[in-house]
């Protein structure tokens, strides 16, 4: 629900209802993206920065509403919410860990999927939020390509 979501980023924490082997595969600095079911908009990335957890202490709004801990397997993320959220239908044709595009939102509504490399940076590129890294990259070889450019502009003297 978007008030769990609310509260997951608001937090820095995602719960999971029940312990997956994906879980287990997660790693300290391994990337990840928020996607808003019902608004159909992938709304933020993170950072984990703390592996997977148990705890029994009751956080989001539907664990208070039934008094129960729904979500004990947590993981403590540094989230980066988007400036730009990016509607599913901009990037779905682009995106190959979705192979039904009909039926996408069964792709999207797992707690946890991996997706690739790839399709993490499309959904970034589409967010407009480039890392400083790439800024600097990307400022480089622009710098690059201006000086390779007026190199070729100059008339050659004979």
């Amino acid at each position: 629900p978007k008030v769990n979501m609310e509260v997951a980023l608001r937090k820095q924490l995602v719960g999971l209802g029940r312990k997956s082997k994906l879980l287990s595969s997660i790693s300290n600095s391994d990337e990840i993206i928020f996607y808003q079911t019902g608004e159909g908009e992938f709304i933020a990335k993170g950072t984990i920065v703390k592996k997977y957890f148990f705890d029994e202490k009751i956080v989001w709004p539907d664990e208070k509403e039934e008094e129960q801990v729904l979500y004990p397997y947590r993981l403590k993320v540094k989230v980066s919410k988007f400036k730009n959220h990016v509607d599913i239908e901009r990037v779905l044709y682009g995106l190959k860990f979705i192979k039904n595009k009909e039926k996408y939102g069964g792709y999207l509504r797992t707690s946890l999927i991996k997706i690739t490399q790839r399709d993490y940076e499309k959904i970034i590129l589409a967010s407009n939020e480039i890392p400083e890294v790439d800024k600097v990259r990307l400022k480089e070889s622009l710098e690059r390509w201006r000086k390779d450019f007026q190199k070729k502009d100059k008339p050659s003297q004979k």
